[in-house]
């Protein structure tokens, strides 16, 4: 981590306000301002690789996830890698429906006995995402079926890819 992230990363600890802007925040701020969304996305390749390039030493320890809807024909970026599917929404806080019953299951105090979501968390493959999107489809319904979840309308099944950089 550059010295003015770790700064930044230790105040953040301490509830007090980062005093250095690390380039590629400049950069995706930038970016922001320039969309009618404010929602920490990058939405083109060419835009992905300013802040890529931001990043400089830092991206050591960084890594691209390229999310798309499966059906969308539109290219994948360069040296796009299929990891699995999620079941999301990313029209406000990126909210990840896998992470939300299958791995911290502690918003909403669901499933105390760990086996409601047992079947589903047996189809994850080794990157915590379904194999396939008819998995993926079938724990959205299961998901649902509960009134403790969250129901967003911009939930959806979403295509994961690693894009190398």
């Amino acid at each position: 981590m550059a010295d003015g992230a770790k700064h930044n990363a230790e105040r953040a600890v301490k509830g007090m306000k980062p005093l250095v802007a690390i380039p590629a925040t400049q950069v995706m701020t930038r970016l922001e301002s320039l969309t009618p969304w404010d929602d920490s996305l990058i939405w083109g390749y060419g835009d992905l690789r300013l802040v890529w390039r931001a990043l400089g030493k830092d991206t050591r320890d960084c890594e691209v996830i390229f999310q798309r809807v499966p059906g969308d024909t539109r290219a994948l970026p360069p040296q796009a890698r299929l990891l699995g599917f999620d079941v999301a929404y990313t029209n406000s806080d990126h909210f990840s429906c896998i992470c939300d019953a299958l791995f911290l299951p502690r918003w909403h105090g669901t499933d105390q006995e760990g086996v409601l979501f047992a079947e589903h968390f047996a189809r994850l493959n080794e990157h915590g995402l379904f194999r396939s999107q008819r998995d993926a489809e079938a724990y959205l319904a299961h998901y649902h079926s509960f009134d403790w979840t969250e129901h967003s309308d911009g939930t959806a099944v979403l295509e994961i890819h690693a894009i190398r950089m």
